[in-house]
């Protein structure tokens, strides 16, 4: 293989879809779940459950993004969730064709 070819990589549906929840579906559970545990946790303290809801579901969403990148660099080193290349698409000499 050399640079320039073009390959088929492969990605495992468990490791992609790990990934993908960890990525998207934590942020966004947890997005509407501190929006709900802060407005429980406002009202009672005379604040405005608006408010509590917008506080707690920033803080929870950004938790989660925090964690989602900490899990994706301690992930950046696990082969099962590196594509792997199995099958060489073109060469680069076939795309450029010969050369004069």
């Amino acid at each position: 293989m050399l640079e320039g070819d073009r390959v088929q990589i492969t990605l495992s549906d468990f490791s992609f879809m790990k990934a993908s929840l960890v990525i998207y579906l934590a942020p966004t559970l947890a997005l509407v779940i501190g929006a709900l545990i802060g407005s429980l946790y406002a009202e009672p303290r005379g604040i405005d459950p608006n408010t509590g809801a917008l506080a707690g579901g920033v803080a929870a969403f950004a938790a989660a993004l925090l964690g989602s990148q900490i899990w994706g660099r301690h992930r950046s080193r696990d082969t099962r969730y590196m594509p792997t290349i199995t099958r060489i698409v073109s060469r680069q000499s076939e795309a450029t064709g010969p050369k004069s």
